[in-house]
């Protein structure tokens, strides 16, 4: 919304604001306007661009106007992506629940598609063929988003053998020390136990390994 510091000399003054993305260095978009008036500006960028955790998108205005003093309100943010048979396995997330949608993948190679919204009891979806798109239709649960999990078999790890442990208290693992708050158990090769272990010590945990014989 327009406004002017002071109405009696400048009752029409022209504001510039501009949005950036992190830094004042990654301008997004801006706005220009003139007057007491409501304005609204909209812009769009890739989802690579966002940061896991924190973004921050500044809004400076930036009038040669000293009488410019725009109000900002309603700012609103909405983000999507896209479903393709790209960097697989990944997941995903209903952007709603509680009605009937529709997700269509661009692929050109077979997939997976499996409902892990429940994840102790995965569901296979089939899919639908449109033209090289495939796609499905699906009534989501009430009151939760719906997760999936979208992968290939020619991306999934060939496990040829399993090797039975007994007699193993997983509650041994558990430990009393002051400043001990997540255990992560995995291979020390496993790529996504390991991007936990950074994702932690980024937030400002420390590591500390223990090998399990």
């Amino acid at each position: 919304m327009g406004n002017s510091s002071s109405i009696e000399t400048q009752s029409n003054p022209n504001h510039l604001v501009k949005i950036y993305h992190q830094t004042q260095n990654d301008l997004l978009t801006s706005k220009s306007w003139v007057g007491l008036v409501k304005a609204n500006a909209t812009f769009n960028f890739s989802g690579n661009k966002l940061n896991n955790g924190i973004n921050l998108f500044i809004l400076n205005n930036e009038s040669n106007n000293n009488y410019s003093q725009p109000n900002f309100d309603y700012i609103f943010g909405k983000y999507g992506r896209n479903l393709n048979d790209q960097n697989m396995p990944y997941e995903y997330f209903s952007p709603i629940h509680s009605n009937s949608i529709r997700f269509r993948f661009e692929t050109q190679s077979e997939i997976f598609i499996w409902d892990i919204t429940n994840i102790s009891s995965p569901k296979n979806i089939l899919q639908e063929l449109d033209n090289s798109d495939i796609y499905f239709d699906v009534e989501l649960p009430e009151d939760t988003l719906a997760r999936y999990s979208v992968f290939s078999l020619s991306t999934l790890n060939t496990i040829n053998e399993l090797n039975l442990v007994e007699n193993i208290s997983f509650n041994s693992y558990r430990t009393t020390r002051s400043g001990v708050d997540h255990l992560i158990i995995g291979p020390l090769e496993n790529t996504e136990a390991n991007n936990l272990v950074s994702y932690f010590i980024s937030k400002g945990y420390k590591e500390t390994e223990i090998l399990i014989e």
